[in-house]
Parts: C-alpha cells; sequence; structure tokens
C-alpha cells in the first residue's frame, strides 16, 4: 500500500533480495512513490511489512527498494534468499505479496 494512504494492490514478488525486489503487476506506482510491502514468504506464517521506495518500473510490473529493515525482517529475508539459492534449477523464486 502506499504510504499516507489506503491504496493497495497484488503482484507477485520476484528477485527478492536485503536490497529489495520487484512486482509483477497490472498497476504500478510512480517512480520515488513510498510504499509498505506486506509479504508473506514461502514456509512462514508471518506476514513482514516492509517500507520502500519505487525506483524503476516497466510495462509489467516494478522495482522496490527497500528502506532500512529490522533485525526480525533481515534474518527472514537472509534465510529465504538463501534457500532459494540453494533450491535446484527450475523451482520458482517468488512470493505472494
Amino acid at each position: 500500500m502506499a504510504k499516507g494512504r489506503a491504496v493497495a494492490f497484488r503482484g507477485t514478488a520476484r528477485d527478492i533480495s536485503l536490497g529489495g525486489v520487484f512486482f509483477l503487476a497490472r498497476h504500478v506506482l510512480p517512480i520515488g512513490a513510498e510504499l509498505v510491502v506486506s509479504i508473506t514468504l514461502p514456509g512462514q506464517d508471518e506476514e513482514l511489512v516492509l517500507p520502500g521506495v519505487v525506483r524503476w518500473q516497466r510495462p509489467d510490473g516494478m522495482g522496490v527498494e527497500f528502506e532500512p529493515l529490522g533485525e526480525h525482517e533481515t534474518r527472514a529475508l537472509t534465510a529465504f534468499v538463501a534457500s532459494v539459492t540453494r533450491a535446484p534449477r527450475g523451482r520458482p523464486s517468488s512470493a505472494d505479496a
């Protein structure tokens, strides 16, 4: 959702890392828009709430850079990225957001 107003959208997270994420989405926010990403990573029950800024866009989605993350969020993302890196080829590396 965009900070300061109730604009929500669903997208598919791709290429997620500690630095940010690319969202495949029908609707994109403008470059520079601040937002809060609410995401549940595969294999986890707890939703992560990650502040970010739209840094780039293309017709099928947008790139979001995360703002500084807390310890819990950093650990969860690090564990997820490590598990995807170790996953056999062909396994999808995405999460629903």
